[in-house]
C-alpha cells in the first residue's frame, strides 16, 4: 500500500477521515458516511506497520 496514492484518493474524494484496519480496504468518511474503498486492496500487517 502506497500512502501517497491513498492520501491522493482522500483529497480527490474530499474525505474528512481515513480509517485503516488490517484485512480490510481503507474506509473514507465522505459527507458523514463511512465508505469502503473497494478499489484499494485490503491492508495487511506489513502495510499498517509501513504506514
Amino acid at each position: 500500500m502506497d500512502i501517497e496514492n491513498l492520501l491522493r484518493s482522500v483529497v480527490q474524494k474530499e474525505a474528512s477521515d481515513l480509517h485503516l484496519r488490517v484485512f480490510t480496504p481503507p474506509v473514507f468518511r465522505i459527507d458523514g458516511d463511512l465508505i469502503v474503498q473497494e478499489e484499494h486492496n485490503p491492508l495487511n500487517i506489513e502495510d499498517i506497520n509501513h504506514i
